[in-house]
C-alpha cells in the first residue's frame, strides 16, 4: 500500500458521520488506524472527555501532528505494538475504514479479540461496494479504475458488501448488534436508481449507501 500521495486531511479527518453512533459513550476507546487522531479529537469534545482514547496509526510521518486528545499513541502495525496494549482492556475497538485496507481483516478481527473487556464491542465503517454509482461506472460504462478516494481507493484491497460484512463477523465469533447504512447521498443516475429498486421490489436499498457501520460483541 502506499500512503505517500494521500492528502493531510485524509489522516485528520473527525469523521463527523460516526458519531452519532456514540452519544453518551463513556469509556476506554481503541482506534485502530487512528490518522493523526481527528475522530478521537471531535468524539472528546461531544463527549466531554469522558473517555480514554488509545490509538494506533503506521502512516504517519511525524508524532508530533498527533492529536494530543489521543491518551496512548503507538506509531505501526498492531503486530508490532500489540504486546503494550493493556489485555481485557477496552470498551470499544475502532476500525474506521481500515478493513478494506488488511490483505486478511478476519485475522485482525480474531487478533483483537483478546483486548475487549466483557461488554467491549467492535464497531466499524466499512465501504460498500455496491453503492450505485460504483456499479454504474462498472457495468454499464465498464470501467473498473482506482482512484485516490472512495469506493475503488487505490489502497483498498479488500471488497465487501452489507451480506460480505455480516459473513466477515459471524465468521470471527462476533454477533452483530447494529449494521446500517451511511453517507446516503443524491447521485446522477438517482432517477434510474429508483426505478430499478421499485421494479426490483426495494432489493436495491442499501445500494444508495456509501458505507456501512457496524457494532459486533463476541458470541457468548
Amino acid at each position: 500500500m502506499n500512503y505517500s500521495e494521500k492528502e493531510l486531511s485524509y489522516f485528520s479527518e473527525e469523521r463527523e458521520d460516526l458519531y452519532p453512533f456514540f452519544n453518551q459513550f463513556q469509556g476506554k476507546i481503541l482506534d485502530i488506524g487512528c490518522g493523526m487522531g481527528g475522530f478521537i479529537n471531535g468524539l472528546k469534545k461531544i463527549n466531554k472527555n469522558k473517555i480514554e482514547a488509545w490509538g494506533i496509526e503506521p502512516n504517519v510521518s511525524e508524532v508530533k501532528n498527533i492529536s494530543p486528545q489521543i491518551d496512548n499513541f503507538y506509531q505501526g502495525f498492531f503486530d508490532n505494538v500489540k504486546h503494550d496494549i493493556p489485555l481485557s482492556y477496552f470498551d470499544c475497538i475502532c476500525f474506521n475504514d481500515v478493513l478494506e485496507h488488511l490483505y486478511s481483516p478476519e485475522e485482525m478481527l480474531e487478533k483483537v479479540k483478546p483486548y475487549l473487556n466483557n461488554e467491549g464491542y467492535i464497531f466499524a465503517s466499512i465501504p460498500n461496494f455496491l453503492f450505485f454509482p460504483n456499479l454504474i461506472d462498472i457495468v454499464i460504462n465498464q470501467n473498473f479504475e482506482y482512484t485516490t478516494q472512495g469506493i475503488l481507493d487505490y489502497t483498498h484491497i479488500r471488497f465487501f458488501t452489507k451480506k460480505t460484512i455480516i459473513k466477515l463477523f459471524e465468521n470471527q465469533g462476533y454477533e452483530i448488534e447494529t449494521i446500517q447504512g451511511i453517507n446516503y447521498k443524491l447521485f446522477n443516475n438517482m432517477k434510474i436508481y429508483k426505478f430499478l429498486n421499485f421494479i426490483t421490489f426495494n432489493r436495491l436499498y442499501d445500494f444508495r449507501f456509501m458505507q456501512f457501520v457496524v457494532k459486533a460483541k463476541l458470541k457468548t
